[in-house]
């Protein structure tokens, strides 16, 4: 990990909500994930969300409502699977199929 994403372990390890797990397993099961909060502003992550901590909504969720208008281009069964809830492996998978 690189500094930035040491200090945010960090934050995140002293604010969660388990707090029987150690910080070497707490940094184990986060090994390897990226990090949104990490990334710098880009088209590709909203600037502004409904989501917020310890909220039910994610901070940066992918808005399937905004492909509603390009059904006709990317298909039916696509546009369906926008609204499925899906891990990290899916997500990626998913978004190189509709690109």
């Amino acid at each position: 990990m690189d500094q930035r994403a040491n200090e945010w372990a960090r934050e995140a390890f002293t604010a969660r909500v388990d707090k029987n797990v150690s910080e070497e397993d707490f940094n184990q099961q986060i090994k390897d994930f990226y990090v949104l909060d990490l990334v710098p502003p880009c088209d590709g992550l909203p600037r502004y969300t409904n989501g917020y901590a310890g909220g039910y909504v994610e901070k940066y969720p992918f808005r399937g409502q905004f492909l509603i208008d390009r059904h006709e281009i990317i298909g039916r069964d696509p546009l369906n699977q926008a609204y499925r809830s899906k891990l990290p492996d899916d997500t990626a998978r998913y978004a190189e199929a509709l690109l």
